[in-house]
């Protein structure tokens, strides 16, 4: 009888200590998990950041975009208007006509310059 207590002393001993190595290891497992929550938590956090980033540059990109049609648009009425003044000026006085094409293309090589 007392070697069979004694077996089951140690039979219980032996369990207890793989019940504590495996809850140590649950532990582990535990803060592990917790851990790659937190980091996806924060990678979430910086996608979330670059997803805005980017939304207000396509919103800057859409306004300059909208503002250099418009300038476009604008750039054609005035050169369209421009000509049609220069051969009004061409029909009354032709020379005067000439000096602001020729003003006009001497300034456009010196822009480019």
């Amino acid at each position: 009888m007392q070697t069979f207590l004694k077996h089951e002393a140690e039979s219980h001993q032996a369990t207890k200590a793989s019940h504590a190595e495996v809850n140590a290891n649950l532990v582990a497992a535990n803060s592990d998990l917790a851990n790659s929550k937190r980091e996806l938590k924060e990678v979430r956090d910086e996608n979330s950041a670059i997803k805005r980033e980017q939304q207000a540059a396509q919103a800057q990109l859409l306004q300059i975009n909208e503002r250099v049609d418009m300038l476009t648009h604008t750039n054609g009425i005035l050169s369209t208007q421009l000509q049609l003044l220069l051969n009004r000026i061409r029909g009354v006085c032709p020379d005067i006509a000439d000096e602001f094409v020729l003003d006009a293309h001497q300034t456009r090589k010196s822009e480019a310059v």
